[in-house]
């Protein structure tokens, strides 16, 4: 970080400018006293270092995962390039996300369609809390992931009985619920 500060702080006014665009943005306000984000966002308010900083992230509420002393650098300036999918449409994803083209398993999906479509089921209410803590398609495939992974097909009882319990195990040692 030193070596970082030096490079951008020394040289001729005529270098060129620097933009740095963090990936995943919400993750650097999770380390500790979020020093990098203090850091480049104080570099980008001096007139002596040419310097963006452009976070890209699915959180909507990533101003609030920064500290104060950090989002006071900030510029608070914000684009919000794609509106967020529906529940609908997160739900019709995470569908896709189960039952791939590829896989021709139509008791699968008939139970997998079940379980999503229900009106009255925990699942649906715990995919509405992750959609409505975060939107992100990342996210939800990492979570249907590790459910697929851990359903027992060769078990007697149903599939979408594992699809419920694997869902809520993956959400509770996540700590989403």
């Amino acid at each position: 970080m030193t070596f970082l500060l030096e490079t951008l702080n020394s040289g001729d006014k005529g270098r060129q400018s620097v933009i740095f665009v963090l990936d995943e943005f919400d993750l650097f306000t999770q380390h500790h006293n979020q020093h990098l984000l203090y850091n480049l966002f104080d570099l980008s308010q001096s007139k002596s270092t040419p310097l963006a900083v452009i976070g890209l992230t699915c959180r909507q509420d990533v101003m609030e995962l920064m500290e104060k002393r950090v989002k006071s650098r900030f510029s608070h300036r914000q684009y919000f390039l794609f509106g967020p999918p529906t529940f609908e449409e997160y739900v019709s994803i995470a569908h896709e996300i189960l039952c791939p083209e590829t896989l021709s398993l139509p008791a699968w999906s008939t139970h997998v369609r079940e379980v999503l479509n229900s009106s009255d089921n925990k699942i649906r209410t715990y995919l509405e809390r992750v959609y409505n803590f975060n939107r992100s398609i990342k996210l939800l495939k990492n979570c249907l992931t590790w459910v697929a992974v851990h359903i027992d097909s060769s078990s007697s009882k149903s599939m979408s009985n594992y699809l419920r319990r694997n869902l809520l195990k993956f959400l509770r040692t996540q700590k989403l619920f």
